[in-house]
């Protein structure tokens, strides 16, 4: 995010003394621009769609903060660009625009594509890369005071809001202080993902697991699983984790949990009193029996790191989104080394 972002203008080939400043230029993507007023007035917006045409960028935000609450001082423009809608070609060559959109001073124009970016954890069109992009500026912008997240932890949070469109999670999401850690560097070495049910599985995107060699695995429908839960009056969800801590896969491995809060607390006894070693546990069961107390009781454990959604708020989409966000993170870190 850049603030006061200068823009320069160009007349005829030549640029204009004074430059436009944007108050906040979000990824390259996202004009935002921020009021303190009694109202919004039309010429306000005109600035607004001024700036976006100018950069090209498909969104703009304009925020009045003289409201009673926020959300009544948003307003949210949204503009197609073609070639011949670029205001700066009616005075200047392709090569010139180029030249000048290089300037160290103008801002990338959206739709560029961006250095350095992810391939494998990326969307596979373009198209959807600029959608996914606009949307996380988007919850950048209207997620407003991000608490104590790391640079590292935000942009799980942000992954987990866009998957739900619900901004409590900025707040509900909490962290074992190693936990961003140990999940990358199991990732990095092809740890296994155990997951409660086979949803989460399925929502794992397979291009993106098998660039660092990870394999997922659920055994909830099981023949053997559904057995032992008749025979024992216990859940599948709790056999589940029985066998997969028996096959040796718990230690080291990433244990997603979006379901089934008997799954999770089974997990801490697997911990507990048979020595099982996750390397992170991502606990967000959803649900009214047991999901809240659950979780709480992962944020007891000290010895394996866990992520884990407060309250009775979770899902198995928000775990498939939290490991999608570090999959994304350890390609990042992927190419610094």
């Amino acid at each position: 995010m850049e603030q006061q972002k200068q823009l320069p203008i160009y007349y005829k080939g030549k640029r204009v003394k004074e430059d436009f400043r944007l108050d906040l230029l979000i990824e390259g993507e996202v004009v935002v621009e921020i009021k303190a007023v009694d109202k919004l007035l039309p010429i306000h917006e005109a600035q607004l769609l001024t700036y976006m045409k100018l950069t090209q960028c498909s969104l703009g935000l304009l925020i009045n903060f003289n409201e009673r609450t926020l959300k009544q001082g948003i307003r949210r423009k949204v503009m197609n660009f073609n070639e011949q809608d670029n205001p700066l070609r009616t005075s200047a060559s392709e090569g010139e625009l180029r030249s000048k959109r290089d300037h160290p001073g103008v801002p990338r124009l959206c739709g560029e594509k961006k250095e350095n970016t992810n391939i494998v954890t990326e969307q596979l069109t373009k198209a959807g890369q600029k959608i996914e992009h606009s949307s996380f500026a988007i919850v950048d912008a209207e997620a407003g005071e991000r608490g104590s997240y790391t640079e590292e932890q935000w942009p799980l949070v942000r992954r987990m809001i866009h998957a739900t469109a619900d901004f409590e999670f900025n707040g509900l999401t909490e962290f074992h202080p190693d936990a961003m850690q140990a999940g990358l560097e199991a990732i990095a070495k092809g740890a296994p993902i155990v997951a409660d049910v086979e949803m989460i599985c399925v929502g794992l995107s397979k291009p993106r697991l098998s660039h660092f060699g990870v394999q997922t695995h659920q055994f909830i429908s099981d023949e053997d699983v559904i057995e032992d839960a008749k025979a024992e009056g216990t859940t599948r969800a709790v056999q589940a984790m029985r066998k997969a801590h028996k096959l040796g896969l718990l230690d080291g491995a990433i244990v997603g949990v979006g379901n089934a809060p008997t799954a999770l607390l089974e997990v801490l006894r697997l911990i507990d009193e048979e020595g099982a070693k996750p390397a992170l546990i991502v606990g967000m069961p959803v649900g009214f029996v047991s999901a809240e107390e659950s979780k709480d009781e992962v944020a007891k454990c000290v010895d394996v790191p866990w992520v884990i959604t407060r309250g009775r708020k979770g899902g198995s989409t928000l775990v498939v989104s939290a490991i999608h966000a570090m999959l994304a993170l350890a390609e990042a870190r992927e190419k610094l080394l």
